[in-house]
C-alpha cells in the first residue's frame, strides 16, 4: 500500500492518515508503513469488538486533522462502521482499505443500499485473481466448486478453496507415508511449483514461511466490483525491514478441473 501511494502522484500529494485495529493486526501494519517511509499526519484506532458502536470520535478526529487519504486496517464490520459514520459527518477522503476489511459481500450486507456509493473508488490490494474474473480458469473452477457445495461465492470461500487446493498439492507431493517433517520439507522445496489462483509468488522456504509475497492494487467501481488497476504486482519479503518492489508475475497453467 505504501509503495502504491508513494508511486502514484495523485495519492502521494494527499495528506495521509492511518486508522487501525489495535493489536498485532494494526501494529504489524504500522511497522510496515514505517519501514516503507510513509509518515502519517494523524492516526486513530479502535479496539476489536468496539465497532458495534459508531466510530464518531475517530472519524471526527481524522476529519478535523484534514486527512485526504485514510489507510485502514480493520475487519469488514469496522470498515462498514467507518464508511457509514464518515458519510454522516460529510467526511469524504480517499479510502485505502486492507484486503481483510474490504470483502464486498459482507460490506454490502452491512451497509445495505448505500454500499456501492460508499465503496465507490475505494482502493484495496489483493493477492488473488479477482472473483469477478470468471474467464480465469482457476476462478471459473473454484466458483463451480463453491456453488456445487451450496456455498456463497465471495472472497472468503474463494480464499478457502484456493488454500485447500494448495494444501492438496502439498499432501500429494509428500507421498503416502505422511509425516510432519516430510510435509514441511515438501513445502520448503516445492512451493514454487504449486498451482493456484494467486497473482503473486508463494514463498515457503527454510528461512521464510511468509506464504504469498505481495499484492496488486484494485479499486471498487460504481457497481461494487473490485477491478485490478495495476498490471504489475508489489512484492516484499519483510513488512518490518524490507522495501516493496515492482514486479510481474504469471500464473502457472491451470490443469483440467484443477485436479492436483
Amino acid at each position: 500500500m505504501a509503495y502504491y501511494i508513494a508511486n502514484t502522484p495523485t495519492l502521494a500529494s494527499k495528506k495521509a492518515c492511518f486508522f487501525y485495529q489495535e493489536g498485532d493486526f494494526g501494529g504489524n501494519a504500522a511497522l510496515g508503513f514505517k519501514a516503507a517511509g510513509l509518515n502519517f499526519a494523524e492516526q486513530a484506532s479502535y479496539v476489536s469488538g468496539s465497532q458495534v458502536q459508531p466510530f464518531a470520535a475517530q472519524v471526527v478526529k481524522l476529519k478535523t486533522a484534514g486527512c485526504e487519504l485514510v489507510a485502514f486496517f480493520g475487519v469488514p464490520s469496522a470498515t462498514a462502521n467507518m464508511l457509514g459514520t464518515a458519510a454522516k459527518v460529510a467526511f469524504n477522503p480517499t479510502w485505502m482499505v486492507s484486503s481483510v476489511g474490504s470483502e464486498p459481500t459482507i460490506l454490502n450486507g452491512l451497509l445495505g443500499a448505500s454500499s456501492k456509493a460508499l465503496m465507490n473508488k475505494m482502493y484495496t490490494p489483493s493477492f488473488l485473481t479477482p472473483t469477478s474474473d470468471i474467464g480465469n480458469p482457476y476462478v471459473k473452477q473454484m466458483k463451480a466448486i463453491a456453488e456445487g457445495a451450496g456455498l456463497q461465492w465471495n472472497f472468503f470461500t474463494y480464499y478457502g478453496i484456493n488454500t485447500a487446493y494448495v494444501a492438496a498439492q502439498a499432501l500429494k507431493a509428500a507421498g503416502p507415508n505422511l509425516t510432519r517433517t516430510g510435509l514441511v520439507n515438501v513445502l520448503q522445496s516445492k512451493s514454487l511449483t504449486f498451482k493456484s489462483a494467486a497473482s503473486v509468488p508463494f514463498l515457503y522456504a527454510k528461512n521464510s514461511h511468509q506464504g504469498l509475497t505481495g499484492y496488486w492494487m484494485g479499486q471498487y467501481d460504481a457497481d461494487g466490483n473490485l477491478g485490478r488497476i495495476t498490471d504489475y504486482v508489489m512484492l516484499a519479503t519483510s513488512s518490518q525491514t524490507g522495501q516493496a518492489k515492482k514486479a510481474t508475475f504469471k500464473q502457472l497453467a491451470a490443469p483440467k478441473l484443477l485436479l492436483p
